[in-house]
Order: structure tokens, then sequence, then C-alpha cells
């Protein structure tokens, strides 16, 4: 009977010192792995490690406490000098920090303030520029998503590398910012500040609902509905084809605009509308007047009215020869003139003092 008593107390020493042991983490070193297998059914503790088991899937897991607890038993991961930081924590609701003993997102990086969203599952948190970095090591892309402090203070998105930045919907590309900064649209090769490629027409929408398409400017109500601002003296607007051909229509700072390009007017059609100017026509070079059919002439007149005010009516029956002579009623007149104007018999000339020379055959 004495021997019993001594074993039962035997056993019930060994298992408050057990206890004990197992409690304070910092001295399962006392305890041989054998002792913890066999007396309270730890697979193992192996010093600095905590292994599970011992088949490829056994599972390892860690429990705030037993068949207890309330809010508040949560699960800290201290290291440095007598466990001073804590680096990890994982609180009862579930929610986890990295350098955060107090996390508000499932996933809480820093520590945290009061955020402006407060349905976000993920935060990260700086004092300063915060960012998250996702880097392709194989082909050196690089891109962030974060807040930035310079030039100002902004969220930002983009590359920190050399590449091209890429918006999806429905695993296409339909907006590309390359690395030179080019907008394209429907293009991942945009040749100009901004390109668009495709079928799809701009829609610029206002109360008249104007449709900017291609092909075609529905006529607007209010007359503020296309505009085009920009902070220099005189902005351009340039349209290029795929080889880089194109023209550029730009301001002019004193008002008006200025064409550089060339205008062709291709198809049998011709130009069909009428060209208003107002002011001055000045010509920097050679401009030629052509109209290549037999019977049709080219009319000058002093206001916009077809017919009765013609003053000056060139037809195929008048010559301007190159050196400068005029024919008016005939095509063949003398050419070793310097200058002059030919009249055609039976047509009553008027002489101004200032003219140059009359000839009349």
């Amino acid at each position: 009977m004495a021997t019993k008593i001594k074993i039962i107390c035997l056993l019930l020493f060994l298992s408050i010192g057990l206890y004990g042991q197992v409690e304070r983490a910092s001295r399962w070193t006392l305890l041989s792995d054998t002792t913890l297998q066999s007396l309270s059914g730890i697979n193992g503790v192996i010093t600095p490690k905590l292994i599970g088991g011992t088949t490829t899937t056994s599972d390892l897991w860690l429990q705030t406490t037993n068949n207890t607890g309330a809010t508040g038993a949560d699960m800290h991961f201290q290291v440095g000098n007598n466990g001073a930081t804590e680096a990890m924590t994982i609180l009862n609701n579930g929610f986890m920090g990295i350098g955060a003993p107090s996390p508000n997102h499932l996933l809480t990086i820093g520590t945290p303030e009061t955020p402006l969203g407060t349905t976000a599952k993920m935060g990260v948190y700086n004092a300063g520029g915060s960012f998250m970095i996702f880097r392709d090591i194989t082909n050196d892309v690089e891109n962030v998503f974060g807040t930035g402090t310079t030039p100002n203070n902004h969220g930002w998105l983009g590359t920190i590398s050399n590449h091209p930045l890429n918006f999806r919907t429905y695993n296409t590309v339909w907006i590309t910012i390359t690395e030179l900064g080019n907008l394209g649209l429907g293009t991942t090769t945009p040749y100009a500040q901004y390109s668009q490629v495709g079928a799809i027409p701009i829609w610029y929408a206002t109360d008249s609902d104007v449709n900017l398409s291609r092909t075609s400017l529905a006529t607007a109500t209010d007359t503020s509905a296309i505009k085009i601002d920009a902070s220099v003296a005189q902005p351009t607007i340039t349209v290029k084809n795929t080889t880089g051909n194109g023209f550029a229509l730009s301001t002019v700072a004193a008002g008006g605009a200025s064409f550089d390009g060339g205008l062709a007017v291709v198809g049998t059609t011709g130009l069909q509308s009428t060209v208003t100017m107002s002011g001055e026509l000045r010509l920097n070079s050679n401009f030629n007047i052509l109209n290549k059919a037999q019977t049709a002439h080219i009319p000058f007149a002093t206001r916009n009215v077809a017919g009765s005010e013609a003053v000056f009516d060139l037809s195929n029956v008048g010559t301007l020869t190159t050196s400068g002579n005029l024919g008016l009623g005939v095509t063949t007149f003398p050419t070793t003139l310097a200058k002059g104007l030919t009249i055609a018999n039976g047509t009553a000339p008027t002489v101004k003092a200032n003219s140059a020379s009359l000839y009349v055959v």
C-alpha cells in the first residue's frame, strides 16, 4: 500500500512539473523529446523547433486556450531581447498584424490608423510613402502600388522598371501607357501621346448628346461641346497614320490657327463646300490655282455671291503666261514682251495712267 501511494505521488509530481515546463516555452529544452511524447502527447519539441508529426501529412496545431477562452485570447509572436518586439499578432477574430499589435484588417502591415475605407480586407500603413512591390525577377519587370509624397501627395500605380503599364478587362488589354508616356486605347503600341485604334468611336456626351466618331461630327446645339484647353500658348492637335505621316493643327498665340501637313482632296466630287476666309491670305511659296476641266472657269468676285458680281473671270480662252503676259480672248500672243496686257480685236480697252504696257492686236 505504501508503495502504491509513493507511485501515485511521484506521478502527480511529474504531472505538475511537466505542466509548468510546457507553460514556459523558454524552458521546453529542459524536457526531452521522448518525455514530451510519452507524457503529454506532443509529437516533438526540438530546440529551437516546434515540430508537428512524424508523417508527411501531419498537421501542427497552435491553440491559445484549452476548452475555454473569450475575446482577447490572442496569439502573439515575440522576438528580440526577452521577447521585447512583437513581430506578429493574431487576434481572436482572425485579424493578423505584421508589425501591428492591434490589426484592424484581415492582414495589417504597419501600425494602423482608422482607414477611410472600413471594408478593406488588407491595410498597409507607413509614416510617408507606402508601397507594395510586385516583381518578375526573370524579366526584371517591377510594378508598384501604393501612395507617394513626391512631387505631391498622391496615390499611385505604375512600373518602376522600363516597361509599359497595361489595363485589362476580360483578360484583354484595352489601355496601354508606354514607358515614354504615350497613351494607347485599343493598342499596345501607341505611336503618339494619344493613340486610338479600332472600330470603337469616341463618345463625347453633353446635354445635346454629341457623338464624335472618326467619320462624322454631329452638329452641336451647345457651342462649348467641343473644347480643348492647354496650358501652353499654342496647343497642337496631331493626327498621324501608322507610318508617321499626317498633319498638325495648332493655334496661333495672337489668334487663329496654323495648319501643317498639306490639304489633299481625293475623288471625283472634289471639294463641294464653301471655304470662307476672313483676313489676309499670306503665301510663303508658289500658289497655284488650277481647274483642269475644259469648259470650266475660275471667277473672282467682290463678294460671295455667284454670278452677277464677278469682276474677273478666267476661262480656257484666256491665257496667263509664265512670263507674266495676260491674254484675254486669245491663247497665243507675243511672249517676247517683258510684261503686258494683250486684248483681242474689237475690244475697247481702258488705259489708266499707272498702266505699265498696253498692246492691242
